[in-house]
């Protein structure tokens, strides 16, 4: 194998190794609000959830926030409805 790409080898494998150690995707409660970094945050205190990737990470994140959005959608279209019905009347 070329030096050139032994080279390349070790230094992918090498950053993956750094990356393993110093990235900890990690969701973070508190209050009611979430919070996701893909460091652990020393500052936040709170309920923790870390994650095996950033993806997955994310993947949580947004579902949640995509589903308290439907939610939220539906409650105000029930509502938009229900004022309307009244008015009719």
């Amino acid at each position: 194998m070329p030096i050139k790409k032994r080279f390349q080898i070790h230094c992918s494998t090498c950053f993956s190794s750094f990356a393993c150690i110093l990235f900890t995707p990690q969701l973070t409660r508190k209050d009611g609000k979430e919070y996701f970094y893909l460091l652990e945050l020393q500052h936040v205190h709170g309920e923790m959830k870390t994650f095996d990737s950033l993806s997955q990470l994310l993947d949580r994140f947004y579902f949640g926030k995509a589903e308290r959005d439907r939610v939220k959608q539906q409650a105000a279209d029930l509502e938009r409805f229900v004022v309307n019905e009244k008015k009719k009347k």
